[in-house]
């Protein structure tokens, strides 16, 4: 009894690994059940399956509007956060990855983010914010790891460099 359950247990799990894109788990579990007889061909087509769902390029793009009632201060000299002042706005966003899936992680990603808005009544609030990033993620059954997240970004302000960051 214990040889039919073990391999579809196996079989299971790695659906479950799938599912979370914890992608080593889940080639490892289905190897397990590929190892024997009954669950080798369904087995050897989840992992094909599963290796056609890790994208080389992912994206994400988003434009929508946006209102706000109290259009957050950046001069120095008011209160932030008071400026008792509303805009209407056009936001875009934009998130390009590269990724890669190796041995030691579910996955490594390199990737650049934009955001861009435009402020219908206030032009000096118009801000864009460009990111590069590298980002590792390997995902356990209780945690996930995130490491490392380096990132590097500009901030401009109507036009104007307003910061840089790294982290």
């Amino acid at each position: 009894q214990n040889e039919k359950v073990y391999p579809s247990t196996k079989m299971l799990i790695g659906e479950i690994c799938t599912s979370s894109k914890r992608y080593i788990c889940a080639e490892k579990e289905y190897s397990a059940a590929a190892a024997t007889e009954e669950y080798s061909d369904t087995a050897k087509e989840k992992i094909t399956k599963m290796k056609d769902s890790q994208k080389l390029f992912t994206g994400f793009l988003s434009v929508g509007e946006q209102y706000d009632s109290n259009v957050t201060s950046i001069d120095e000299d008011e209160i932030p956060g008071a400026s008792e002042v509303s805009s209407w706005r056009t936001y875009a966003v934009a998130d390009l990855k590269l990724n890669f899936y190796p041995s030691f992680a579910d996955s490594v990603s390199i990737g650049t983010m934009h955001y861009k808005t435009w402020n219908y009544d206030l032009h000096s609030y118009d801000m864009s914010m460009h990111k590069l990033y590298f980002q590792m993620k390997q995902a356990y059954d209780t945690f996930e790891i995130l490491l490392p997240k380096i990132s590097t970004s500009i901030t401009y302000f109507d036009g104007e460099k307003f910061s840089t960051s790294v982290s």
